[in-house]
């Protein structure tokens, strides 16, 4: 396992590490006491994405209570460049993280707090065959897959490899704040990174028409499916945040959130007009 120290803030310092998880190497962000409750923080899902450029600040003042553990997903970061295209873009990369939870020796359920793309895997990972050991979930405008807008459909799946374009992706992502200039820089470096783009870029691939539908059944993609697995049963606390204001997820998500997912122990959906 490689370690490197990534910041190291009032009394916690937060570990750069890689770990080889069945065949895929994955890098990632550790603090505190692995004694401690885990809280594994999942990223968004847009062009560069990482652990590290998607909510890292608050890692030590998580640490404090939790023992964090903040993944690059497949295809991201600097995790393995692997893309399965015979399954849902969910499915695998939940099947990663249950195999890095395993390999990092956490055992029992876990908190998860996901950012756009990590919150809509988490929602995923609570129920269906790839079902994850999960205590509680936050989704921050994470949807599960529906209730995306158009501008989130149109905008965030491009990229012209240039940092000007890359801004306009980041400009849909996070405010024009004091760490904007080095969450684009840092976003760059990983989307830049040799297999990132094609990893992202492969599963929408133009299917023949005649094919698409039986694949898009198989795999679970119509809305009216990831619809049907948000109002499955389950034990988890599950939280989803999003802006009612916000360019990526559509209104309609705060009163289709409380409605599907009411098989869930408490949950609550809280729109926060932060914008």
């Amino acid at each position: 396992m490689k370690t490197t120290t990534v910041c190291a803030a009032s009394d916690t310092t937060v570990y750069e590490r890689r770990v080889r998880c069945g065949s895929f190497i994955t890098r990632f962000l550790e603090a505190g006491d692995p004694a401690a409750p885990p809280l594994l923080l999942l990223h968004d899902g847009a062009v560069g994405g990482s652990s590290s450029g998607s909510g890292a600040q608050m890692i030590p003042a998580l640490a404090e209570n939790f023992y964090v553990l903040a993944p690059d997903m497949l295809g991201f970061g600097g995790t393995d460049k692997a893309v399965f295209l015979d399954r849902s873009s969910h499915a695998y990369r939940t099947a990663h993280l249950t195999s890095f939870l395993d390999t990092v020796g956490v055992e029992g359920p876990v908190d998860v707090v996901g950012n756009s793309f990590g919150g809509a895997l988490a929602l995923r990972a609570l129920v269906g065959p790839e079902r994850m050991n999960i205590k509680s979930v936050v989704s921050i405008s994470g949807s599960g897959g529906p209730w995306r807008t158009q501008t989130a459909i149109d905008e965030l799946g491009r990229w012209d490899g240039t940092i000007s374009d890359l801004a306009r992706v980041v400009n849909l992502l996070i405010d024009d704040g004091d760490a904007y200039d080095a969450h684009l820089a840092e976003r760059m470096d990983w989307a830049s990174a040799p297999g990132h783009v094609r990893a992202i870029r492969a599963p929408s691939l133009p299917l023949p028409d005649s094919l698409r539908p039986r694949i898009q059944r198989i795999l679970g993609l119509p809305s009216w499916r990831a619809r049907r697995i948000l109002s499955c049963s389950c034990a988890a606390f599950v939280i989803c945040c999003w802006s009612p204001n916000g360019p990526t997820t559509s209104a309609q998500s705060f009163p289709d959130h409380h409605r599907f997912l009411d098989g869930c122990r408490q949950p609550l959906a809280l729109n926060s007009d932060w914008n």
